[in-house]
């Protein structure tokens, strides 16, 4: 049985509005683009997960506790159209259209600031937390946890982004795709960003480039890792998949975004 549930709750002076969309029991149980990245293996990387809706690879996912992971909004939100949470799975292993671990999705939470079918722009504080049932990530070798960043990431920090990218034509990479990049200011990605769509950038946005590579539609969910931690979340990036335009990120140490995950991922 699945319910919608809206609730209020105070979190460090914070008021969320939430919409959560859970699973009464708690019993076990678009594509990643980005363009010129390299192939690594997950036990590098053990808390990339996919995300699949309705059996189809869509987005990227992070382990973040053994019972939570971490997503953008725009990746969960089908949850609306399907109304359904057993359309929703995580999915372990570097390789696509591998046999890696699965696990059910039985709660979908999303932050109050996030909003919903803003197509082709993309939501402030686009993240999602992702509930399995309790301790479903433990116990296996190549799944783990990242760490959280909690200190603001200072410009030309080198980075890297994680996803099942595209390489040439329009085919997924059959292997998890690596790519490295640098975080850039908020006035250069809202410059980019403006002449393209007006796409905003806030300060819960931080933004990162590479060099003759970029995201693609679908890269969305991924990891932006700097010093090994979490730092944010792909948001939005070029629907041309453009090898000079930023890619924006949610930004993990934005108060209300630290706060939203400590609540609902319970680190």
């Amino acid at each position: 049985m699945k319910e919608v549930i809206s609730v209020v709750l105070l979190c460090f002076g914070l008021a969320y509005n939430l919409a959560v969309l859970a699973d009464s029991t708690d019993d076990a149980a678009p594509s990643g683009r980005i363009i010129e990245g390299k192939s690594v293996i997950t036990p590098k990387y053990p808390y990339m997960l996919s995300l699949h809706v309705n059996g189809i690879h869509t987005c990227g996912a992070l382990v973040v506790t053994a019972s939570a992971a971490l997503t953008s909004g725009f990746c969960a939100e089908q949850i609306y159209i399907y109304k359904d949470l057993s359309k929703f799975t995580l999915v372990g292993g570097s390789h696509l259209r591998g046999a890696g671990a699965k696990f059910r999705v039985i709660k979908i939470t999303f932050h109050s600031g996030f909003v919903r079918d803003l197509w082709p722009y993309a939501s402030d504080y686009n993240i999602a937390v992702l509930n399995v049932p309790t301790n479903a990530f433990r116990g296996y070798q190549y799944i783990g946890p990242i760490g959280i960043n909690s200190n603001p990431i200072p410009v030309n920090t080198p980075c890297f982004v994680l996803g099942w990218g595209r390489g040439y034509g329009d085919r997924y990479a059959d292997y998890l795709q690596y790519l490295d990049v640098t975080v850039i200011t908020q006035a250069t990605c809202t410059r980019l960003w403006t002449k393209l769509i007006n796409q905003k950038v806030t300060p819960a946005t931080i933004c990162a480039m590479a060099t003759g590579a970029s995201g693609c539609p679908g890269d969305e969910g991924g990891p932006l890792v700097c010093g090994g931690k979490l730092a944010g979340i792909v948001s939005f990036v070029d629907l041309r998949c453009a090898k000079l335009m930023p890619i924006g990120f949610t930004r993990i140490s934005e108060p209300s975004v630290r706060d939203f995950i400590k609540r609902f991922a319970l680190i």
